[in-house]
This record gives C-alpha cells, sequence and structure tokens, in this order.
C-alpha cells in the first residue's frame, strides 16, 4: 500500500510558538527574549512575507486584539526563527500572553496562531531578594518549611525555585510542578539552574505553606556500600526560594528563603543517583508541608548569599524530566524464600528502560520492602547486576521501603531512577511469627526528558521498524539532565555521543535545548590549556586518554557545528567559537609532526578479546582523523561568523594534518588504510581524507572487508557511523541494509533475536556490558538521512535548502515519515514496485529542495499536487545516475516514475 503523507489544502499558517526556544516558557531570564514559530502550507510556492506579533499582560486582552506590551504591526520579513522583542520593558516574574499572524506570497493574511504564554524569569541581578538557606545538622536528604499570611486571594503568584541537589516543592501539602530530578545537572560552581512555576491556584487567604524536600542528586554522591561511579561532597544541600505575590489592588509582596525558615531530616534515611533510596515510612510527619504544622523540633536554618550570576533560568536548560509512561508487567513470579524468611517476586516489565520502580504491598507496619533492579536474570530466575557493573567490590543497586501503616500501601522512590528490566522485590516482616506481606502490583514509571518527537519513520521491513525501537528506547532511557552514556553504571555525560550520534538524536527528538546546554556543560569544564574532557560536566576527573581522548572532546566542535546545520543558529555558534579556539589549539600543542595520539581508538570494537579498549583501529588513527576533522570543521565555522583570516588558517592545517595522516597510515599498495579495518577505511572516506584517485580502491576494500565478515559490523562507538557514511554516500545503502539486517554476526537483528528490547552496549549483548547504550544507534541517521532521504544542507543551514533522496532498494517496497524542522515539517512518502516508483514530499514554507526522483537511468516522470490531481511544473535541473533532479519550492508533490 502506498504510504500516505497528511494532506489537506489548507493556507499559510503558524503554529509550535516558541520564546528562546522554548513553548510555554516559564524563566525566560531576558529582557529582550526572541519569537519563533513554524510554518504550515499546502499551497505550491508560499512563504511568509510578513508577520505581526501581539504580546499583553492578560488573556483577555490578547483575545480582543489589543497588545499593552506589544504591538508589531506588520512587520515585512520572512525571519521567524529569531524575532526580537522590541516593546514594554519586562520586569521580573511576569507572566505574558502572545500570538502572531502571518502573510503569504499573495499578501493574503492568516488566521492569527493559538495564544501562548511566557514567564519572565529574574532578568536584574538586584532583583534577587532571596538567600540560600542550609540545614545545620548533616543529613543526607533534608526538608524545609516555611509559613507565611496572604492578606487576601492573589491575583497571580510566581515562584522561583532552586536547591543545591535535587528538590521536590510543595504548597500547602500540593506538590508544585511534576518535574524529576531538577533543577538540572550542572558544575555547581559556575552554573545553578532555577525552575519557575505559577502558583496562584494553590494559594489562599490567610496562612499558607512551603516545604521542600532536598536530596543529593549529582551534588553529593555517596557510596554507603552500595554502586557508585565516584563520590563527591560538595557540602550540604541548600534552598533558594522566592515566591513573588500580586494582589488584585495591584499591591506586591516578596516571601523568600530566609532564616526564618525550619529544617528537619526527612524520612528518606539514604539516597543515591547511583545506589538507590531507602524510606522508613514509619518516620514520616504527616502534614509536614501544610499550615498548622508544630514544627517545634524542627531545627534553625544557615543562611548564605548568593551569586546571581550563577543562576540560570529556563532557556539555558534541557527538556525538564517526567514521567512520560508506565510499562506494567509482562509477568509477576513468586518464590517463597524459607532461608530468610521472606518472600521474593520477580517483576518482569517487559521493556528495559530508564525505570523508577513502583509497588503496592499489603502487610504490617514495619514490614521491610527490598527492591533489587536488573536488566537480565541469572540461572537461578533471579536478578544479575553485572551488566549494571555492580560487584561485590564496586557495591550493588537496591531500595529499602519500611512501611508506615497496617494494609495497602504504595511507595516508590523519589529521587532515583534506574535502567532496568527487572525487579526483584522481597518482603521481609517486622517480626518473624507475623503474617508475610504481599506484593499486590508492581509497575516502571518510563522517566526521561520531555523533548518533543521531531521525525516518524516506517516502512514495509519489519525488521528496520525494530532496529529503530531497539535504538529509541536507548535514546530516551539515556536523555536525561545530560545525554548518559547509560542509565545505570554511569549517568555522566560522555561527549563522544553528542556528535557521533547527534544526526540520529535530532532526527528523533527536538533536542536544541539539550545541545545547547551540553555545548555551555563543555565550556564550564574546559581547562585553563584548552582542554575539553571526555564527560561533562566533569563530576570525576578520570586519568589519561579517559579524560582527553581527541574523539570525544572533539563533541565541542563538532556539536555546535551539527546544530548549525540542523538548526541555522549562528548565534549559538559564536557563542561557542572562543571554546572551539582553545580546544584546537590545545590538540595542536598535543601533536608531533601532525600526528595525535591522545585517544581511545575505535572504542568497543568487536575484535577477537572481549569488547572494551580498541582492538582493530589504534587511538593515534581515530585521534589524528579527527584533529584533521576539527581543523577542516573550524574552517567551516570561521568562514560563516566572517572570520577569513582564521578560516584560512584552519583550512591550511587541515590540509596539513591530512598530508601527514595519509603519509602514516596510508598502504597504497594494498589501498587500505592502518589495519585495515572496517573504521579504518570508513573514517578517512566519510572524513574526506582519502586522495580522490583512491577512493574508489578504499571503497571497494571496504566493502570487501565487510562481505568477508557476512556483513557482520566490527566498528564500534567511534567508527560505526563513518561506515554508514562512508558507504551510504557512495551509494552503497544496498551493503549498509544487509549489515544493519544479517542475524548471524553480533549486531541489531542478533540483539533482538536474543531477546533485548534496548540497544546494548556491545554488538553481541555480552553479560558484562550495559543493556541500555545508544552509543552504536547511528542506523537511526541511515533511516532519516537515506532511506526517506532528507538531507541538511551546509550551504544553507536550518532546512533553508536542502535535499531529497531516498535510497531505492530492492528489499524495501515502501518507506514513509516527516522530520520537523526547525521551519516545519519535511515529509517523505515512496513506494518501490517493478516498473514504477512513486514519491510524494512535503516542503515547508519558505524553503526550496532539490529532489531526486529514481527513474531507472531511463522512462518518464509526472509530477502533480497530490492533493488536487493538478499537474506541477518544477524545474528539472539535472539527471545524475538512476535519478531524475528536480528544483521545488515550498508545498506537496507527488512524483510518478515509470520505467
Amino acid at each position: 500500500a502506498f504510504l500516505t503523507l497528511q494532506l489537506s489544502q489548507a493556507g499559510l499558517q503558524p503554529y509550535d510558538l516558541r520564546v528562546n526556544g522554548v513553548p510555554n516558557a516559564a524563566g525566560v531570564d531576558s529582557d529582550r527574549p526572541f519569537f519563533s514559530w513554524r510554518l504550515r502550507s499546502d499551497f505550491n510556492g508560499d512563504r511568509q512575507t510578513a508577520y505581526q506579533i501581539l504580546v499583553a499582560g492578560e488573556p483577555e486582552l490578547l483575545e480582543l486584539g489589543k497588545a499593552d506590551y506589544w504591538d508589531s504591526g506588520r512587520i515585512v520579513s520572512s525571519e521567524h526563527l529569531r524575532v526580537p522583542y522590541v516593546g514594554k520593558p519586562l520586569e521580573s516574574g511576569c507572566k505574558l500572553w502572545w500570538k502572531v499572524r502571518v502573510w503569504d506570497v499573495n499578501g493574503r493574511a492568516s488566521s492569527w496562531s493559538e495564544p501562548a504564554w511566557f514567564i519572565v524569569g529574574v532578568i536584574n541581578s538586584n532583583d534577587w531578594r532571596a538567600v540560600w538557606i542550609l540545614s545545620n545538622e548533616e543529613s543526607n536528604v533534608v526538608r524545609f518549611r516555611r509559613e507565611f499570611v496572604l492578606k487576601s486571594t492573589p491575583k497571580r503568584a510566581i515562584v522561583f525555585f532552586s536547591t543545591l541537589g535535587h528538590y521536590r516543592a510543595f504548597l500547602n501539602g500540593c506538590q508544585v510542578g511534576d518535574r524529576l530530578f531538577t533543577p538540572a545537572w550542572s558544575a555547581y560552581e559556575k552554573t545553578i539552574f532555577y525552575d519557575t512555576y505559577e502558583i496562584t491556584a494553590l494559594l489562599r487567604p490567610g496562612t499558607n505553606t512551603i516545604g521542600v524536600e532536598v536530596a543529593p542528586g549529582m551534588y553529593n554522591v555517596v557510596r554507603n556500600h552500595r554502586f557508585a561511579k565516584f563520590t563527591r561532597k560538595q557540602g550540604p544541600l541548600r534552598v533558594l526560594c522566592q515566591l513573588q505575590v500580586e494582589y488584585p489592588d495591584g499591591t506586591r509582596e516578596t516571601i523568600t528563603s530566609d532564616c526564618n525558615w525550619r529544617v528537619s531530616k526527612s524520612p528518606i534515611i539514604f539516597s543515591s543517583i547511583y545506589g538507590g533510596e531507602d524510606y522508613d515510612g514509619r518516620l514520616e510527619e504527616e502534614g509536614w508541608a501544610e499550615p498548622g504544622f508544630n514544627d517545634e523540633k524542627w531545627g534553625t536554618v544557615s543562611c548564605i548569599p548568593i551569586d546571581p550570576r550563577q543562576l540560570k533560568g529556563v532557556q539555558d536548560s534541557p527538556w525538564p524530566i517526567k514521567v512520560v509512561h508506565t510499562n506494567k508487567p509482562i509477568g509477576i513470579k513468586h518464590i517463597i524464600n524459607t532461608d530468610s524468611g521472606g518472600d521474593v517476586y520477580i517483576v518482569d516489565l517487559g521493556q528495559n528502560a530508564s525505570h523508577i520502580p513502583w509497588i503496592r504491598v499489603n502487610g504490617s507496619a514495619g514490614t521491610r520492602v527490598v527492591i533489587r533492579p536488573s536488566e537480565v536474570l541469572d540461572e537461578h530466575g533471579l536478578v544479575n547486576q553485572r551488566t549494571m557493573g555492580a560487584k561485590p567490590e564496586r557495591g550493588f543497586y537496591w531500595c529499602e521501603f519500611f512501611k508506615g501503616k497496617h494494609g495497602v500501601e504504595d511507595w516508590s522512590p523519589r529521587f532515583w531512577y534506574i535502567g532496568c528490566r527487572y525487579l526483584q522485590v522481597e518482603l521481609y516482616p517486622q517480626n518473624s511469627n507475623e503474617e508475610g506481606a504481599k506484593l499486590v502490583d508492581a509497575a516502571g514509571l518510563v522517566v526521561h526528558g520531555t523533548a518533543p518527537e521531531s521525525g516518524s519513520f516506517e516502512c514495509s521491513d519489519p525488521w528496520l521498524q525494530r532496529i529503530r525501537s531497539l535504538v529509541r528506547w536507548a535514546q530516551r532511557s539515556n536523555l536525561q539532565n545530560v545525554f548518559t552514556d547509560c542509565p545505570h553504571r554511569e549517568k555522566l555525560g560522555w561527549l563522544e555521543q553528542c556528535h557521533l550520534n547527534g544526526p540520529s538524536l535530532m532526527y528523533e527528538f527536538d533536542l536544541a535545548r539539550n545541545f545547547m546546554k551540553t555545548i555551555r556543560d563543555m565550556k564550564d569544564a574546559q581547562t585553563e590549556e584548552g582542554l575539553v574532557p571526555n564527560i561533562a560536566p566533569e563530576y570525576t576527573r578520570f586519568k589519561g586518554t579517559f579524560r582527553a581522548a581527541a574523539e570525544w572532546g572533539s563533541a565541542s566542535i563538532l556539536v555546535p557545528w551539527q546544530q548549525y546545520v540542523f538548526n541555522g543558529d549562528t548565534n549559538l555558534l559564536q557563542e561557542a567559537y572562543p571554546m572551539m579556539q582553545r580546544y584546537f589549539t590545545y590538540l595542536e600543542s598535543r601533536a608531533t609532526n601532525e600526528i595525535l595520539s591522545e585517544g581511545l581508538g575505535d572504542w568497543y570494537d568487536l575484535g577477537p578479546e572481549k569488547p572494551g579498549a580498541a582492538q582493530l583501529t589504534p587511538p593515534e588513527f581515530t585521534a589524528t582523523a579527527f584533529y584533521f576533522y576539527d581543523a577542516l570543521t573550524m574552517a567551516k565555522v570561521a568562514r560563516v561568523l566572517g572570520r577569513h583570516t582564521e578560516a584560512k588558517y584552519y583550512s591550511k592545517r587541515a590540509e596539513s594534518i591530512k598530508a601527514a595522516f595519509n603519509r602514516r597510515f596510508f598502504d597504497l599498495k594494498r589501498g587500505v588504510y592502518s589495519t585495515g579495518s572496517q573504521a579504518a577505511n570508513a573514517i578517512p572516506l566519510a572524513m574526506g581524507i582519502v586522495p580522490t584517485k583512491f577512493k574508489s580502491v578504499v571503497l571497494s576494500n571496504l566493502v570487501a572487508s565487510i562481505e568477508a565478515n557476512d556483513y557482520g559490523p566490527t566498528a564500534g562507538d567511534v567508527g560505526f557511523r563513518f561506515v554508514l557514511r562512508a558507504l551510504a554516500d557512495n551509494d552503497k545503502s544496498d551493503i549498509v541494509y544487509k549489515m544493519v539486517t544479517q542475524s548471524n554476526k553480533p549486531g541489531y537483528v542478533y540483539q533482538i533475536l536474543l531477546g533485548e528490547t534496548t540497544l546494548t552496549e556491545s554488538w553481541d549483548a555480552n553479560l558484562t556490558s550495559s543493556h541500555n547504550h545508544f552509543m552504536l544507534g547511528s542506523v537511526i541517521e541511515w533511516l532519516y538521512h537515506d532511506l526517506l532521504g532528507i538531507q541538511p544542507l551546509e550551504s544553507a543551514p536550518g532546512f533553508k535548502e536542502f535535499v531529497i533522496k531516498p535510497s531505492v532498494l530492492n528489499e524495501i517496497l515502501a518507506a514513509s515519515g516527516f522530520y520537523e524542522s526547525v521551519r516545519g515539517r519535511i515529509g517523505v512518502s515512496w513506494t518501490n514496485s517493478p516498473g514504477r516508483y512513486k514519491l510524494r514530499v512535503q516542503i515547508p514554507p519558505g524553503s526550496e529542495a532539490n529532489v531526486f526522483v529514481f527513474n531507472n537511468g531511463r522512462g518518464t516522470v509526472k509530477v502533480f499536487n497530490p492533493v488536487t490531481r493538478a499537474a506541477s511544473h518544477p524545474k528539472r535541473i539535472q539527471t545524475s545516475g538512476k535519478y531524475v533532479v528536480y528544483r521545488v519550492s515550498s508545498g506537496l508533490y507527488e512524483f510518478d516514475s515509470t520505467f
């Protein structure tokens, strides 16, 4: 069947309104924010020619078409990605509503967009009146509270919260917001995020109470006989709170964190972002966050001044983490454990994901419940935490819950998540003569960043569908406050994944916010000598190349460039440029005769030994390749920024490094690079290092090595993306397809047949490596970039212009999908049958594309509008091999090719 796009016949319309890149942004700490919106239109050739923005202090005014803050009037412009606010001066904590309309190519005005809103953060340092408060007694998890009196029902109330550690906040016993593991992780000595909420509905006249519970998170990491990747202690947990109240009569009041607050230990008696969390329900103080609670036994707090320069609002933070789904068990197995006197249950959640365990237990008060997570089970059917890095000498993962009352009780950790599929739930009665407790129910609350999905892909091949699901679960599981390596053992921002999997991530999810944060994390982590360490934030300092590998630190150059190509944001490129320069200078200082040995090679490649350290492609090869790639990219960046002298310098450096690389690693007689591994031949091809006259022989040798291995991949973390790119960029997607769908060798299908539900760290899914890693997931880029054919152009960033060139394979009969670019949706749908190829495309308003239509080098192509069926006449610009190329503007087109 022909896979259809969503088609209609609608005019130009703005949608997805954002301020500083965030929809309904709460906490925009800029006095001149920028507005953006996407566009849709089904009329061919349509584009925005003008816009009008209205900004109002009340939604009722906006509904009436009135703007007391800013009416831009009709502005003749095609700009819709970064329109600066030039209205009435903004105040910290004000909430504003806005809408936009646009004019099309024929001068017709659209209807007004749906209204959006934003809340201004703290835009002046002097507007901060709160101070940090902390407990005078050391405790792993602490609770703070403060009662205050309001003279009447407020018209509007805005609160700013931050903590050193993670927090849950309450007003009059009701939780504020639904964010988890907030504020986002950062280099706390330089950057601290704050959250902004409107809490008007939670307040009432008279006495009100703020309660804040704070756990260590990444601020303090302790082991306590459990697993921890590292340990660190930065000091007591802190709270910052500033509540701004506006009354109907126009008067205002501010309640802040100060020395009038009270503090106490939490019944969460232990919390570690790595090892687990323990809660004793018998210690719970009911009503602690409500008015009237007796806090006489609570302690006093100490106060510390803030540094406003550290505090950053919503546009600097990643997408918030929330519960996005619940995985219910596909099986619960009950085992009577007579040795310990308790009951053991094995819960199979059916999916490996980033979970917060949830349980419902029936039993007496004081019953001890232990939850042990795992990705796999051992030979006895019990949890096995080896894939999560747990060992006796490193500690294990578990949670403990002591029931606080008799009967049925629900519990889940508040400040801990873990990558797992299985839960081993153990129930131990407080007294041996008591009747045993029972596990009534269990589930896994899936938690990760709430980035909107930006892509969709489906095709006729069921294996590709399942492979995409395998990778996406790993992507989602590691979409946390940083792009984590895995959601258990690491939880660190290893940087190589950010550029190697950057396109794969961006095709699937709207991650501009997260990548912007990653860039700023790298800036904060950069050392005085210019090194960008392998992880950012750098919570622990590893040794040697585990801190200073060029394949990892090159993210500081490659990620900003990828963001520019996908989103067209020169401002972020300009901001990152000094960091990029300093890092390249650092690489220059470490190279000898243009060869750089400071690397990790093709990490986790598949060789004769256990996966881990590179076996097939050595560190000096990959490090020097990235040294060249960085120089090449720096030249491009410098040209974009108008730094032409610097661009010439970096271009010369790239040529010099390339020449040295070829002298050192290229075997002219054999036509192979270095060891001749998949990665060794693919990386130079994909990066543009191979001299033109040798490209065909190197490509042939790459293909031959893949075929000799029965199409099984051997390239690892660093090399695999370049294997896919070297093949696909040279019209060898048929080889890619065979590689990714073969089942005889370790690879994607091999893992699925083993029962894996999430991409594993190693191709062979061995039991000493993580079973939730997205680092080998570059196939997603191939699905969008090559099978759908949606390809950005460096010369016209942000998909102002782009290419649609689907790879046509005999094994795939149809494919369909879209990518939600910053300008609007790009849609592709095609079918392939003997002698006939049909292609539908959707181009967003204001964009143009070169569309490659397969006709097997012969035959005819008819073009028409798929809605009206009227003939279209786009410009036919060339014939390229088996394709006819058309230049099309925005709109909907169907190409019917017969041959």
